[in-house]
Order: structure tokens, then sequence, then C-alpha cells
């Protein structure tokens, strides 16, 4: 883990991870912003992870850039929502995890050439999104998951598995490719490292495709839904653009969680 010496390959490579890096972070912005992009989440963890690959110490600090570049279209909006500490814990928080992701699947790529190592990266990203959605007081929030609610047939993947068999897919996915491209067919077991993936994404898909194909046989209701970005202030908004969505035809009206301050 040592920083590269000056004049070395690692020290030449290095404006090339820095760019890949940056890469990443720029896709990242598109993927983790309000509006989220749902192809950009399957991209941008590939070059930085292919940047983090033979990094020393230096890869922890391109993991929080990229991070931090990505997160930087949210922070006006933690600012506004959260308050200035909590904006700052969550973006925090955040470059933490991605830097977690990262180097685990870079020290296990390292130490090991076995099939398994694919898996590294997805499960670590399966993790840490299982134990948000069990411990956060606010669900999934913050989930890659939630970057795919354009992207149907990999959606219907939470029906079984949750937010995490999403997550878990986009890294398998990143993960296959970066070994690819760094290693080729130099691992123990290449049929299973590649072939037992590309199994498990096909599959995920083709059950999303078929659940998709099924007609349903339940009533359909319409829902409306009512959200205000403000910390305080907005409850009467709630109540009147409600009973407008009611006098539409809507049957449920779905309010966000801060909005349990309102009385019956």
């Amino acid at each position: 883990d040592d920083m590269p010496c000056w004049g070395s390959l690692e020290w030449r490579l290095m404006p090339l991870r820095i760019g890949a890096a940056a890469l990443s972070g720029l896709l990242l912005w598109f993927t983790l912003g309000l509006t989220p992009v749902w192809w950009a989440a399957w991209l941008a963890p590939i070059p930085l992870l292919w940047a983090v690959l033979g990094a020393g110490r230096e890869a922890r600090w391109l993991c929080y850039g990229a991070a931090l570049i990505g997160l930087s279209g949210n922070f006006s909006y933690y600012l506004k929502t959260t308050g200035t500490v909590a904006a700052a814990v969550l973006t925090v928080l955040q470059m933490l995890a991605w830097g977690f992701y990262m180097n685990s699947a870079r020290r296990a790529l390292a130490r090991w050439r076995t099939w398994w190592v694919v898996f590294v990266l997805p499960v670590s990203m399966a993790a840490i999104d299982c134990l948000i959605g069990v411990f956060s007081p606010h669900g999934v929030w913050g989930s890659l998951a939630l970057t795919q609610v354009e992207f149907l047939p990999v959606l219907q993947v939470a029906s079984f598995a949750g937010s995490s068999g999403i997550v878990f897919l986009i890294g398998l996915f990143v993960s296959v490719v970066v070994i690819f491209m760094v290693k080729r067919w130099d691992v123990e077991g290449p049929v299973l490292c590649y072939g037992l993936p590309v199994l498990m994404l096909a599959g995920a898909l083709g059950f999303g495709w078929m659940r998709l194909d099924e007609p349903s046989k339940k009533r359909s209701v319409a829902v409306g839904m009512v959200a205000v970005d403000e910390n305080s202030g907005a409850w009467g908004a709630y109540e009147a653009r409600s009973r407008d969505l009611v006098k539409a035809g809507a049957e449920v009206v779905v309010w966000p969680e801060k909005i349990e301050r309102v009385g019956p």
C-alpha cells in the first residue's frame, strides 16, 4: 500500500488513474442525482475500479474523490432538507461506502486469482445496502437500486431479493467487465469467473422481462404523489394538493416520511 516511486510505472499511470476516477465521478453525478440516469449506474464504477487496481495508498483518495464529484450535485438539496451538519455526514458516509466497495475488490484481486473474486465487489455493495435498509430510519434511501426505476426488467428482481438484489447485479456486471479488462483469462476457473455471472445476469433480466409480460389480473388503482422539497412550513401545501389529487380520481395519495408531523 506504499505510494508509487517517482518515475515508476505506477507513477506514470497516475494521470490515467486520476482521469478514470474523474470519469467515474462524472458518471456518478448522473447516477446519484435526484433524477438518476439508470444506465450510468452500470458504467460509473468501471473506470474507478480499474483505477484502483494496482494502486497503493492513493486508491482510497481516488475513491473518495470520485464519490465526492458524484455526490456534489446533491449537496445543495441536502443542505435545504437536512441542514449543514447532516449534509456533511451523509456525504462523508457515502464516500466511505464507495471506498469500502472498491478497496475490498482491489485487495481481493491482488491477493487471489480464484474465480470467486468476481463476487467480492457485488457482495460488498449488497451487504452495505442490506445493512442500511435494516438499520436506517429512512429505509433504503440512497440505495443504488433506486437509480433503476426506469429499467423495469431489473427492477423486478426486488420482488424476491429486495434492493440489495439489484445492487448485487450492478456490482456483478462491473466486476466481470473490469476483471476481464485487466486479467483476461489469467484467472483460476475462467468459465466460472465469467460464465456464472453472465448466467446470473441473463437469468435476472429474463425473469424481469417475463414478469413484465404477464397480464395483470388485479384491478388498477389510481395513485397520486405529493412531494414538496422544504424542511418545514410545507404541511398546508401537502393537504391542499392532496385534496386536488383526490378530486382528480386518486384513490391512494403518497407522502414522504417527513410528513409524519401532520396531525390526523
